[in-house]
């Protein structure tokens, strides 16, 4: 549930365009704060979550002896290690599809691609939402950061 490219539903409650990583950036901060965040579902009525966090003195002592180890970029770097992951999963067939335009820059085909697995393919599909969004956005930036972690999961293959 607090997962990165997680979703409540197939589809937002709002019909608003989900990435699936907002309850892991919520979970992230809360616990960088002492703190715990938790949830209650009760089907068909509804979900409550509840955040507890400590007191302003009990947190500044947990801040003083815990090192927040975790940056915005780690953060991202865990993002495209999850792409490339993902994309190093799929069919052979696939796998050539989605390399030739990340390699080529073919952020439309990207797009097209990503958009399909994310709602053809349930187990990877928040992941497929986050790369049609980098793609749709025209992030160049993110393809090189997911070229980057492509490199270094072939690496890590090869090496093992």
């Amino acid at each position: 549930m607090f997962g990165y490219f997680k979703r409540l539903s197939a589809r937002p409650t709002g019909g608003e365009n989900s990435s699936g990583v907002g309850l892991a950036i919520a979970k992230q901060i809360v616990e960088l704060h002492g703190g715990l965040i938790t949830l209650d579902t009760e089907y068909g009525k509804g979900s409550t979550f509840t955040v507890e966090l400590p007191s302003v003195t009990e947190n500044a002592q947990a801040l003083h002896s815990k090192t927040i180890n975790q940056t915005e970029e780690q953060v991202m770097e865990g993002i495209w290690r999850d792409i490339a992951t993902t994309i190093i999963a799929l069919q052979p067939d696939k796998r050539a599809e989605f390399l030739e335009a990340i390699m080529g820059n073919n952020l439309p085909t990207l797009a097209r691609l990503a958009e399909h697995f994310a709602t053809h393919d349930e187990s990877i599909g928040m992941t497929m939402v986050a790369l049609q969004a980098f793609a749709e956005g025209n992030n160049t930036g993110a393809l090189d950061s997911i070229r980057a972690a492509l490199n270094d999961a072939a690496s890590a293959t090869t090496a093992s």
